[in-house]
């Protein structure tokens, strides 16, 4: 059974101004950044160090070796090493309002859900047509008590749908969902961590 939060919980107002919220997503996407991109330089390269013509008399640029960054599969000036530090810091309180006003607006548009543990069918087809019908197939987050529950192994193929732990729960993840499905049991936990006992359950 999935029902709404709006029925036993109250969330107080929480507003954010725009371009606090544009700084900190930009940092929380900076953040989750890895550095893949590996480049190499003019002097890991394997060419021959023959310069290519003469210096002058060609009428055509002064070249020297073809490992140079000018010339076309030459090195990278600047290469990536793979060890980047794309890290940014971000306000404690600054990071805690946001969570809240994120938070206020998917329980203002009613986007919080609550399921129960007999939701849980050994059947992929049966989930996702509960939760589709529920979220109207928009993307959903669906926080779990445990990373290894049963709701995980089930619903891993579906594309749509994203499984996360109450602790690996993050508010990038929060923003890039449209709805959150929330278990019963780690419901007070969700509201603890990311509200900081402010919300109130009628």
């Amino acid at each position: 059974m999935i029902y709404s939060i709006k029925y036993f919980t109250y969330i107080p107002i929480y507003t954010i101004n725009n371009n606090t919220y544009l700084q900190i997503t930009n940092c929380l996407n900076s953040c989750s950044r890895k550095p893949y991109g590996v480049q190499k330089n003019r002097g890991k390269l394997s060419y021959s160090k023959r310069k290519l013509s003469k210096q002058k008399g060609t009428g055509c640029a002064r070249h020297g070796s073809k490992s140079s960054p000018t010339m076309r599969g030459g090195g990278r000036s600047f290469p990536g090493t793979g060890y980047e530090n794309y890290k940014k810091k971000i306000n404690r309180k600054m990071m805690s309002l946001f969570t809240k006003s994120i938070l206020y607006k998917k329980y203002n548009y009613d986007n919080i859900l609550i399921y129960n543990n007999n939701l849980i069918t050994k059947s992929t087809k049966a989930i996702f047509s509960i939760i589709s019908l529920l979220t109207h197939c928009k993307k959903s987050l669906v926080v779990t008590n445990n990373i290894y529950d049963e709701m995980s192994s089930y619903s891993k193929n579906i594309s749509n749908i994203t499984i996360s732990n109450i602790k690996s729960t993050f508010p990038i993840s929060l923003i890039k969902n449209d709805y959150i499905i929330v278990n019963r049991d780690c419901f007070k936990h969700f509201l603890n961590k990311f509200l900081n006992n402010e919300a109130q359950i009628i």
